[in-house]
């Protein structure tokens, strides 16, 4: 300790008042000696021994540095309380509570799809008033999805330009119906619009049902649509109009199943231009009288081929079931028309001579076979006799379709559509349908 003050006192003493060090050679040489002869080591000891004597005392009495403010501190990236009344004020979004019908989750289609959407099965999807599908817009529908029309309304509108992939399955095809058909609610004809395909040209629908449809519109309406599209194992149930209506284009149809519609089951009409392949047609309702025959062809059809079709009615106030009006030119082959109709099995507005019929059976229709029609009897096989499907199947020799060019060929050739069980009892169920014809080769 006494040496580091002698060394303090030096420091100082060796100054002049104006900054200049005096002369160290002066020192007093005891002094100078001892400073020498201190190492290091002794002066951090005594460094080590003021830092342990100090006391609390001490601390308290040692000076410190405080730092003071005359404004209150700002910091300027915190924002400002002040509210802006031009600001927008956000409104997190609030939920819609979901609905459930029978256990599945319920969505809603409504007004207009402007771009690509699925329909998944995982939910009932309900068509509330016009849904339309725009141009540009794809609308796919999962196997096994059901949709159903709300009310009278409810129209699935598909505009030109526009795509339909509804690619179904035997075992799950996908099912358009009414409200009340899903909540078992005594479902009727004209419970909800249709479908309606316009002008497309790559569209698909296929193992698919529509129940229940048809007011003031056909329960499908296909306009102007290309060959391209698909449209096989199709099964109309109840529709109070028409129940396809192919207007225009050139589509091929095959593997239809029209049950119980108040209308033209088939309509054919605009210059439609296509084929007709497996058609089964069975009339059980006779709100319309005349103006409901199995199959209508407009005047304008030309150079059409129609095989395997099946017409057969279970009432008697039904149209023909064919009724050709005009100059209309078609061809049909291998095909059955039967029924208690009173009206006439085959029926033409005109009698014309280029339309061909080979290979066809027509019976029991209760005002006759023909109307303006010359048919060859040895090239069909006409009766008044009440037969069977099955054993009508069995009076002519069927002509392959392949020999028209225009259709595939069959593993086996039959007459009539599908050549299912033809003794099995039908019922107005529509469960009893495609699966049953399919099913029997």
């Amino acid at each position: 300790m006494r040496y580091i003050l002698t060394i303090i006192f030096i420091f100082f003493t060796g100054c002049s008042d104006v900054g200049d060090v005096k002369d160290s050679s002066s020192a007093p040489k005891d002094i100078e000696k001892n400073i020498t002869e201190t190492n290091t080591t002794d002066l951090n000891e005594s460094i080590k021994e003021i830092d342990e004597n100090k006391t609390v005392e001490d601390e308290k009495n040692s000076t410190k540095i405080v730092f003071q403010h005359n404004e209150p501190y700002t910091n300027q990236f915190q924002p400002s309380g002040d509210t802006d009344p031009d600001a927008p004020i956000y409104i997190p979004p609030v939920e819609p509570e979901k609905e459930y019908l029978n256990g599945k989750e319920l969505k809603i289609l409504s007004g207009d799809i402007k771009q690509d959407k699925l329909l998944s099965k995982t939910y009932y999807w309900k068509i509330s008033g016009e849904v339309r599908v725009l141009d540009g817009s794809r609308l796919s529908i999962e196997e096994g999805t059901t949709l159903f029309g709300e009310d009278k309304n409810s129209i699935l509108s598909f505009e030109d330009g526009s795509e339909l992939i509804a690619l179904g399955k035997k075992s799950e095809p996908i099912i358009f119906t009414s409200e009340f058909d899903i909540l078992d609610g005594n479902p009727k004809a004209g419970d909800w619009g249709g479908i309606v395909l316009n002008s497309s040209q790559t569209s698909i629908l296929k193992y698919a049902q529509i129940r229940y449809a048809g007011y003031n519109r056909p329960a499908l309406k296909l306009e102007n649509m290309g060959f391209e599209s698909i449209l096989e194992f199709v099964q109309i149930y109840i529709s109070h109009s028409d129940g396809i209506e192919l207007n225009g284009g050139k589509l091929n149809l095959r593997n239809i199943i029209i049950l119980g519609a108040n209308g033209d089951s088939l309509s054919l009409k605009n210059s439609w231009n296509g084929n007709l392949q497996n058609i089964y047609i069975h009339q059980f309702e006779d709100i319309f009288g005349e103006r409901s025959s199995g199959l209508e062809i407009a005047s304008d059809i030309k150079d059409s081929i129609i095989t395997n079709i099946t017409i057969l009615s279970d009432v008697s106030d039904v149209g023909a079931g064919i009724y050709l009006r005009g100059e209309s030119e078609i061809q049909i082959v291998n095909s059955i028309i039967t029924g208690k109709r009173s009206s006439v099995c085959l029926k033409a507005e005109l009698l014309s001579t280029k339309h061909i019929f080979e290979s066809n059976v027509l019976g029991n229709c209760s005002d006759g076979h023909l109307l303006k029609i010359k048919l060859d009897s040895n090239l069909n096989y006409l009766t008044s006799e009440n037969r069977t499907l099955k054993e009508f199947s069995k009076k002519v020799e069927p002509i392959n379709p392949a020999s028209f060019g225009r259709f595939d060929d069959y593993p086996e050739l039959y007459i009539g559509s599908f050549n299912f069980n033809l003794d099995k009892k039908w019922s107005d169920s529509w469960s009893i349908g495609m699966e049953d014809i399919l099913g029997e080769k």
